[in-house]
């Protein structure tokens, strides 16, 4: 699906520069990505594992990896709707390290929320409209195969 298409994310997201997949078995996926936020680069490392059933994508930082990052952790889960629309959950946690300025980094994370949702979507529809059997009948492009 869309959303586990790593390789296909910086097309989608555009501060991630860069990214690493390695499977971890058929449901779970180690992930090292370089992210562009200003003129700050930052490197991290994060497990993803994803439950079909759920429609969801939890992931967390890899702590046995050098990261930039204390925390990164979150979720995207996929919850249809009556009206055969899709409501799409995206939850997350960072908090870089050695970052006297956190209130700064609380306000950029609550800022660029909503872009990372709009530039999902906007790839999301995208998808659909270049390959109609990827659409579901709850009509979003599955995030799961």
């Amino acid at each position: 699906g869309l959303l586990l298409d790593f390789q296909k994310q910086p097309e989608i997201f555009s501060k991630l520069k860069d990214i690493a997949v390695t499977p971890l078995g058929e449901s779970r996926y180690r992930i090292a990505s370089t992210v562009q936020a200003g003129w700050f680069t930052f490197r991290y490392t994060t497990l993803w594992e994803y439950d079909s059933k759920e429609q969801m994508a939890a992931f967390s930082l890899d702590t046995s990896e050098e990261n930039d990052f204390e925390e990164y952790r979150g979720f995207w889960k996929f919850v249809s709707q009556p009206d055969e629309k899709t409501l799409i959950l995206y939850s997350i946690r960072t908090k870089t390290k050695n970052n006297p300025f956190s209130f700064v980094e609380d306000a950029e994370s609550r800022k660029e929320m909503p872009k990372t949702l709009e530039e999902f979507k906007a790839a999301l529809a995208a998808a659909a409209e270049n390959n109609t059997e990827v659409k579901s009948k709850a009509g979003y492009v599955p995030l799961f195969r």
